[in-house]
């Protein structure tokens, strides 16, 4: 088995090589969910360029207040080799002094990365915002020909507050906007050929469980995975990244959910708890009435509580179906599980099992998962433990891992 590598991305690379190469200065959004990749994708961009290594100033945006945040970019300006940044770092105490910083840094042509930037959604910082408006305005009208600004974020809701909110303080001054998606199933051969994963089996039950989000593959080779053969690799994928106290992903589904919701989502859950199988168009007219950002996190939480890949994916048989709030779900991950009334009694569960426990059952062969892991009732009464699914046809490319 190889050492883990960086694998694919090349067209947002050269997308980016692009934006560095314009001979102007720029202000660019990167967005995409957790774990897609969009910080390494900036380390690789850094590492192939000793010139822009030299002269990037990274800042990892804590959720917490002004002076915190304000310290740590201090910090990161202390920490730069770049001529000038160690001095001009003493300056900066609040958020005003942090945006006149990153102003001063632009025209000395340093590029200035802000990750986790949807914090400053938050009450306590979004002060920030008008301050960065200011230095914004000023570095576009100054025809420079170097430096730059890149806002990365994984909630999509709050980074378009921040960016594209017409009552925003930076809405309409992005010059360029990189949306990262999952690597494809090329990609993918590439991965699982250099780490010697070489059985369809294997590749299929990967692809259901994480799709195309690079962050868990990377998880699944720290934790061994790749060298467990195909006859108990289903059993070792659950054990070793969802069962355990130390499982990488243990929690990353109901911290995915939770935080993209948050507040906002109370009320639909209570909606798709009360209306079990209500489509997309259903719950966002009834959500709308109340906020329209009510609405959106309607969509979202209907996508989360489906199960994928299903042509009957909600059913409407109210009597049959678990109640939407309650269904066990693993959505940060890109699938979902929906258990109906009478698989939960054919396998002794309750609708609220913790997900490590209805794992339990499906390994046990009380459960079938089928599809992209939605749990239906062992059909004919059989107990078998199968897991089946579908690598969808638009992701599928044709290519053996030898080539």
């Amino acid at each position: 088995m190889a050492d883990w590598s960086f694998y694919g991305r090349d067209a947002p690379l050269a997308q980016l090589r692009k934006i560095l190469g314009s001979a102007r200065w720029f202000f660019c959004r990167i967005s995409g969910r957790r774990r897609i990749g969009k910080t390494t994708l900036l380390r690789e961009l850094a590492r192939s360029d000793e010139g822009l290594s030299d002269r990037l100033l990274y800042l990892q945006v804590p959720d917490s207040d002004e002076r915190d945040v304000a310290t740590s970019f201090r910090r990161q300006m202390e920490e730069s080799e770049f001529e000038g940044a160690a001095e001009r770092a003493a300056d900066v105490t609040d958020f005003l002094t942090m945006a006149k910083a990153i102003g001063w840094a632009c025209r000395a042509g340093m590029v200035v990365v802000l990750d986790e930037f949807q914090y400053f959604t938050r009450a306590k910082m979004t002060s920030f915002n008008s301050f960065l408006q200011a230095e914004v305005d000023a570095l576009r009208n100054e025809n420079l020909k170097e430096g730059g600004l890149f806002v990365l974020g994984s909630l999509q809701s709050e980074m378009n507050a921040l960016l594209d909110d017409k009552g925003a303080p930076l809405y309409g001054r992005i010059t360029n906007k990189l949306e990262l998606d999952h690597w494809d199933f090329e990609d993918l051969l590439d991965v699982f050929s250099s780490q010697g994963v070489n059985a369809p089996s294997q590749w299929l039950t990967l692809w259901t469980f994480f799709e195309g989000v690079p962050k868990f593959y990377h998880d699944a080779y720290v934790q061994g995975l790749y060298e467990v053969g195909p006859e108990r690799f289903s059993e070792e994928l659950l054990t070793r990244m969802f069962m355990s106290s130390s499982s990488p992903l243990s929690e990353e589904a109901d911290t995915w959910f939770l935080r993209e919701l948050r507040g906002k989502g109370v009320s639909v859950l209570h909606y798709l708890s009360e209306h079990p199988g209500c489509s997309h168009g259903e719950s966002t007219t009834q959500m709308r009435p109340m906020c329209p950002e009510r609405a959106n996190a309607s969509k979202r939480a209907s996508i989360f509580l489906r199960a994928k890949g299903s042509s009957n994916p909600c059913h409407r048989n109210k009597a049959d179906t678990v109640r939407g709030g309650h269904s066990p779900t693993l959505s940060g991950l890109g699938l979902t599980l929906v258990l109906t009334r009478k698989a939960a009694a054919a396998a002794g569960c309750s609708f609220s099992m913790p997900i490590a426990r209805i794992f339990d059952r499906v390994r046990s062969g009380s459960l079938v998962m089928k599809g992209n892991l939605s749990i239906s009732p062992p059909l004919e009464g059989k107990m078998t433990s199968n897991l089946v699914g579908s690598v969808p046809s638009t992701s599928m490319k044709q290519k053996s891992p030898s080539q």
